[in-house]
C-alpha cells in the first residue's frame, strides 16, 4: 500500500469511528423527560396582585397528540425568569409554560403556552352565540375600578373568529374576557344591599332596645353579633366588657402610626343611653344600636385563580339610636354615628365560594322579607357571623374590621371622621388601627392641616408609582420617604367637594397623571365619602328614620335613575383636565350585580378552558376598602 493510500484509509477509518461513536451517543441518549407539572404551585402573592398579561391568542392545531387548541399569553417581563405559571380554573390547576416545549415556541420570551383538547364545533357555536348577544346591544357596560366604562359593541365585533378555523393565531379581544352572558337574575335589593324594614327589623332576628321588643339573640341583633365576636368561652371576655371598653376607648386620644386620633368625649351620650336602658348593668342586650343594612361584598374577593386568603366579605351596617319613652330616634346632631361590622368569608375553594355566592343570587327569586327569604338570608350570614367560623383569627371570629363613620361628635370642628378597628389577638378587644389607602391629612393640599413638604411627598409617591396607581394595584404604605404616611383616621371636610390633590400647577407638589390623582382620591375613605363620589351627606348608606323606612343610598351606589343600570355622573373634583372637567359615571350596585352574576354563572365550572382561562388571567381585584 502506498503511503498516500495508507493516509486516506486512516482518515476514513477515523471518520467512521467518530461517526459510530456519535451515533451511539445519540441513539443511546434517553429521551428528555417532561417536567412534572403537578409540582408547579400557584403563587398566592398573585391573589390580590395578579401579574399583568398582554395579548392572548388561540390557534387551532392539527394532528397534535397533546390537543387541538394552542393558548398563548404574553406576560412580557412580569413573571421574571419563571418557566411555568400555575392558575386555578375552578378547582382544577392549569400550568402554562415558557420552556420551549409542548407547544411553547421559544423558552424565556415571556409568552406562556398550554395546549387544550376542546370541541372546536361547540366552541365556535359558543362564540357565535355570544356575538349575537352582543350585537343585540348598543354598548357593553364594564367597570374600571369603580368607574363605568361604556364600550360600543360594534368595536367588540370587528375581530373575525373565522381565522381561528383557518389555523391562524386569533387574538382574544376584550369580548372574550366577558364571554359569559348569564341571564340577568340578580335583584340588587334582595341579593346585594338589603335594607327592607321587613328584613332589618325582623323581630325574630333583630332587637329594639328602646321598647324591649324583638329577639336579642336573633341572628342579626347587635347584642348577638357582639356576643359572637367576644366569644367568651374562648377568650373569657364578656360581651358587655367587649363593647363597653371599645366605646370607652373613644374618651381618650389614641395614636396610630404617629397619627393622633383626638378623643370624642361626646360618645358618653351613647354610653349613658346604654346605662339607662340597662339600669346601670350594661347588659349588652340594651346596647343602643339599630340594624339598617345587610350587605353582600363577594365583589371584594381577590383573584380566585391564585387563592382564597381574601374571598370577600359580608357586612352589617348599624346606626346608634336614642330612646324617648320607648321610641327610638337616630342618634347624632347633625348626622348619625354609623358602625359597620365587616367579616371575611371563611371559604377556601372556588366551589365552596361559588355555592355561597349562589345562595345570595338565589335570594332574588324569593319574596323580599317573607319568612322563607329571611330564613335563607340568616343561613347566609351564619357562614361568617357566628363564633369559631374562622379558628385562626382573633377570638375565632371571621371579623376583618369594624369601621365607624360619624359627624355626630364633630360639629365643633366641622369634620366627618372615619375610624377602623381590629380585634387584638392578645387582649381580645377592639383596638384602633390604620385606615387603609388613606394618607394622613397633612399630605393633602385640600386639607386645612396640609404641610407643603408632606404634600410634595404624597405627590412624589403617586408620580413614582403612576402605573400602579392608575391600575389600582398599589397600597398606601405605613412609611413613605421616612415619614409616617398611612393615616390613623380619615377626615372629610365637605361631602360635595372634598378630594385629594397636590398643587394645581407644575412643581414638586403636582400630581402629573389625572387618572392617578382620581384613583388615589377615590380610594381614600375621605375622598369616597366626600367629593369624588359627591355623597352630599358623607354617607353611602344612611338611616332612613327610626323605624319603618329603608336606608337611603348614595348616587354612587344606586346609579341614576336609582337602582337602574344608569350612571350617577360626577365631574372631576380637581377639574382635571381644567376645561370642562372630566365627568365620571358611578353605579356600584350595578357593578356588584354584574360581578355576582358572572361569578355564579361563569366561574368554578369551566366550559371552554381557553375562554375561562383568559377571564381568569384578566381579573383585576378591586383593591379598595369601601
Amino acid at each position: 500500500m502506498t503511503p498516500k493510500l495508507h493516509t486516506h484509509v486512516g482518515i476514513l477509518t477515523y471518520l467512521l469511528v467518530c461517526f459510530a461513536l456519535v451515533f451511539a451517543a445519540v441513539s443511546c441518549k434517553p429521551p428528555d423527560k417532561d417536567v412534572d407539572l403537578s409540582s408547579v404551585n400557584v403563587n398566592p402573592r398573585f391573589e390580590n396582585d395578579p401579574p399583568d398579561v398582554g395579548d392572548v391568542t388561540i390557534q387551532e392545531l392539527k394532528d397534535n397528540k397533546d390537543g387541538n387548541v394552542l393558548f398563548v399569553a404574553d406576560f412580557g417581563k412580569t413573571l421574571g425568569n419563571e418557566q411555568f405559571h400555575a392558575v386555578m380554573l375552578g378547582d382544577e390547576k392549569i400550568v402554562l409554560r415558557d420552556d420551549g416545549k409542548k407547544g411553547d415556541e421559544k423558552a424565556g420570551d415571556g409568552k406562556f403556552s398550554i395546549i387544550f383538547k376542546e370541541d372546536i364545533n361547540e366552541m365556535t357555536k359558543f362564540v357565535d352565540e355570544a356575538r349575537r348577544t352582543l350585537a343585540s346591544r348598543k354598548e357593553l357596560v364594564s367597570f374600571d375600578g369603580r368607574s363605568m366604562v361604556r364600550t360600543p359593541t360594534e368595536t367588540l365585533l370587528r375581530d373575525d373568529f373565522r381565522i381561528f378555523a383557518e389555523g391562524k393565531p386569533f387574538k382574544l379581544s376584550p369580548i372574550f374576557s366577558v364571554l359569559c352572558f348569564p341571564p340577568a337574575t340578580v335583584d340588587k335589593q334582595k341579593s346585594l344591599m338589603v335594607t327592607a324594614p321587613a328584613v332589618v327589623e325582623d323581630t325574630l332576628r333583630t332587637f329594639n332596645p328602646c321598647n324591649n321588643k324583638g329577639n336579642p339573640n336573633g341572628a342579626w341583633a347587635f347584642p348577638k353579633l357582639i356576643t359572637e365576636m367576644a366569644n367568651t368561652a374562648s377568650t373569657s371576655v364578656s360581651p358587655s366588657d367587649f363593647l363597653k371598653k371599645w366605646l370607652e376607648s373613644w374618651l381618650n386620644d389614641v395614636t396610630v402610626n404617629a397619627d393622633i386620633i383626638t378623643k370624642r368625649t361626646q360618645i358618653s351620650n351613647i354610653i349613658n343611653t346604654w346605662s339607662t336602658l340597662s339600669n346601670g348593668t350594661f347588659d349588652v342586650k340594651f346596647a343602643p344600636f339599630k340594624l339598617i343594612a345587610i350587605v353582600n361584598r363577594v365583589d371584594l374577593r381577590g383573584s380566585v385563580g391564585y387563592g382564597f386568603k381574601n374571598p370577600g366579605e359580608g357586612r352589617f351596617v348599624f346606626t346608634a339610636i336614642n330612646c324617648n319613652n320607648g321610641t327610638p330616634s337616630v342618634f347624632g346632631t347633625p348626622a348619625p354615628f354609623m358602625v359597620i361590622f365587616e367579616y371575611g368569608l371563611p371559604f377556601k375553594t372556588c366551589s365552596s365560594l361559588r355555592a355561597y355566592a349562589k345562595q345570595w343570587s338565589d335570594l332574588s327569586t324569593m319574596t323580599l322579607g317573607n319568612a322563607t327569604y329571611n330564613a335563607a338570608l340568616e343561613a347566609i350570614t351564619n357562614h361568617f357571623a357566628l363564633a369559631n367560623t374562622s379558628a385562626s383569627k382573633p377570638n375565632g371570629s371571621s371579623l376583618n374590621q369594624v369601621r365607624t363613620n360619624e359627624f355626630a361628635f364633630g360639629f365643633a370642628t366641622n369634620t366627618w371622621e372615619l375610624r377602623e378597628f381590629n380585634i387584638d389577638s392578645t387582649t381580645h378587644l377592639l383596638k384602633n388601627v390604620t385606615v387603609k389607602q388613606e394618607p394622613q391629612v397633612r399630605f393633602n393640599k385640600q386639607h386645612t392641616a396640609e404641610v407643603p413638604a408632606d404634600v410634595a411627598t404624597m405627590a412624589n409617591f403617586v408620580n413614582t408609582n403612576t402605573a400602579d396607581v392608575e391600575a389600582n394595584t398599589y397600597s398606601i404604605p405605613e412609611i413613605e420617604a421616612g415619614k409616617n404616611f398611612l393615616a390613623g383616621k380619615a377626615h372629610t371636610l365637605n361631602p360635595s367637594t372634598y378630594h385629594w390633590n397636590g398643587d394645581t400647577i407644575a412643581g414638586p407638589e403636582f400630581i402629573t397623571s389625572d387618572k392617578a390623582r382620581f384613583n388615589l382620591s377615590l380610594n381614600t375613605c375621605s375622598g369616597c365619602h366626600g367629593g369624588e363620589a359627591n355623597t352630599g351627606n358623607f354617607m353611602h348608606v344612611a338611616p332612613g328614620g327610626p323605624t319603618g323606612v329603608p336606608a337611603f343610598l348614595s348616587g354612587f351606589l344606586k346609579g341614576n335613575p336609582p337602582l337602574s343600570a344608569g350612571g350617577f355622573v360626577v365631574t372631576d373634583r380637581a377639574q382635571r383636565p381644567v376645561a370642562p372637567g372630566e365627568a365620571r359615571e358611578f353605579n356600584d350596585l350595578e357593578r356588584r350585580k354584574l360581578d355576582l352574576e358572572s361569578f355564579v354563572h361563569c366561574t368554578c365550572t369551566p366550559r371552554f378552558r381557553p375562554f375561562d382561562l383568559v377571564r381568569a388571567l384578566k381579573v383585576k381585584p378591586l383593591r379598595m376598602t369601601h
